[in-house]
């Protein structure tokens, strides 16, 4: 088996507001729950999971980045502040 080394670059792009507003929403969430221990049975799957993954899917559970902008305006605002381009 031979192996190539290969390098290349990519253009590293802002992430979209969806993404930022998620990404955000997930942090906030794991950081609440990060004290939790254990596992539980999935009830959808039958199948052990962490207590956070769980607790987690239930708080995120029907949030779309639209309700979450909603619920969080200042986090649309910082968005735009750090990731928009001024228009020259």
């Amino acid at each position: 088996m031979e192996f190539e080394k290969i390098v290349y670059y990519r253009q590293k792009r802002p992430p979209s507001l969806a993404q930022y507003l998620h990404r955000r929403k997930v942090a906030q969430v794991m950081s609440s729950i990060a004290d939790r221990r254990g596992t539980v049975l999935d009830p959808e799957t039958q199948r052990s999971i962490p207590r956070t993954a769980h607790l987690a899917k239930e708080l995120l559970r029907g949030l779309t980045s639209d309700r979450i902008a909603e619920i969080h305006p200042l986090w649309v605002e910082d968005y735009r502040r750090d990731h928009e381009t001024p228009e020259t």
